[in-house]
């Protein structure tokens, strides 16, 4: 992705955490838990009043707990690294974020503008021809590749704290088909062909001579003879 970390970070954010826009602008290092791989989200900034954001409570005003991919808290850990350098480097007259220590600022300690990462989105989708997608979009990719994965409606909805199952169901109901079919595929191990062909053709006949079939463990360990 052609991106600087910072914005590379927050759209990652977005993908694979399931937030929304101004959930990841109102983000601060102390709700960032990298014992635990996790952020806790209780904070949303939607709208900017000249030229000070408005932060108010989450949409659906569900404060939780919401556990990242390992490998993205790595980057984001390296990525407070140089969070902490920049910031140092800044004379105290110019910090405008005050006590605030928001992980997607815009240079100068103050969260981004509401719109701003929608206008970064768009311009890296249309300098690699990419299709429009919406921004928020990348928040149901989340959810969809969950879902086809197999991952059950009722994690999905606390992961994207949804205030009831049935808004879940109701935006991923496409994705179902899909998802139920993948958890069918995962029962073709038990085709009785299959185990046949794994354990030899004498599984379920009589061996005996007394009528009796043959286990199939007594199959499994001949073979491993």
């Amino acid at each position: 992705m052609d991106l600087e970390p910072l914005w590379r970070l927050y759209f990652f954010g977005a993908m694979f955490g399931g937030y929304r826009r101004g959930e990841l602008l109102a983000l601060e290092w102390p709700n960032v838990d990298f014992d635990q791989n996790r952020f806790y989200i209780d904070k949303s900034i939607s709208w900017t009043e000249n030229g000070t954001a408005a932060v108010k409570g989450t949409k659906e005003d569900n404060e939780d707990w919401v556990d990242m991919p390992l490998w993205y808290m790595r980057e984001l850990k390296e990525f407070r690294l140089a969070w902490n350098e920049e910031h140092l480097e800044i004379h105290p007259d110019d910090w405008l974020g005050e006590d605030h220590q928001y992980v997607f600022h815009n240079r100068t300690g103050k969260p981004y503008y509401h719109d701003t990462p929608t206008a970064t989105w768009r311009r890296f989708l249309k300098k690699h021809k990419l299709k429009h997608i919406r921004l928020h979009d990348l928040r149901h990719t989340a959810a969809t590749l969950l879902l086809e994965d197999g991952v059950d409606l009722k994690l999905i909805q606390e992961r994207l704290r949804h205030a009831k199952l049935e808004t879940t169901g109701d935006f991923y109901a496409h994705v179902t088909p899909k998802a139920s079919r993948g958890v069918a595929d995962r029962l073709e191990k038990f085709d009785p062909q299959k185990v046949r062909d794994g354990v030899g053709t004498k599984w379920g006949r009589d061996t005996s001579g007394e009528g009796q079939i043959a286990p199939i463990s007594q199959f499994r360990k001949k073979r491993k003879a």
